[in-house]
């Protein structure tokens, strides 16, 4: 099987207000770069399936979004399906802020790859612990594949 895979890490969340803060609606001034890196990335991804519309491509990393924010819908666009969106909504975090659960890793899909798709989540081994035991502040998304049998 061809899998076309994007790791990304997009810029820091740093300098924006708290989602539950004194301000609202918050101040999320980071928001602009992301923006930017999304729609650039969402080009290529056009291109790529223009060229072959079942292309498999995987679209994962630390986004530093949630997937509601306008960075990840111009990423997601028509194109693309957020996996997280699949998962019940207890289990839709790979982070702790101020006591929220919230999702700032994330993996998605191209239409190629949806029927490939045999189980997706979040192995919740730092966000839900002190800071001593943890090996990172974000918990890692896993999503595994079944090729070759379509």
């Amino acid at each position: 099987e061809r899998l076309f895979v994007i790791g990304l890490h997009l810029n820091s969340k740093g300098g924006d207000t708290p989602l539950y803060g004194r301000y609202q609606p918050p101040l999320l001034t980071s928001q602009t770069q992301r923006v930017k890196q999304a729609d650039s990335i969402q080009k290529f991804i056009s291109k790529m399936l223009q060229l072959d519309p079942k292309a498999k491509i995987v679209v994962l990393g630390d986004l530093n979004d949630f997937q509601f924010s306008e960075p990840l819908k111009r990423l997601q666009g028509d194109l693309l399906t957020n996996l997280a969106e699949r998962l019940p909504e207890e289990q839709r975090y790979s982070y702790i802020y101020d006591g929220n659960g919230q999702i700032l890793d994330h993996i998605l899909i191209s239409e190629g790859l949806k029927t490939d798709v045999t189980d997706f989540g979040y192995i919740h081994l730092n966000s839900e612990f002190a800071v001593a035991r943890r090996l990172s502040d974000h918990d890692p998304a896993i999503v595994r594949f079944r090729f070759g049998w379509n």
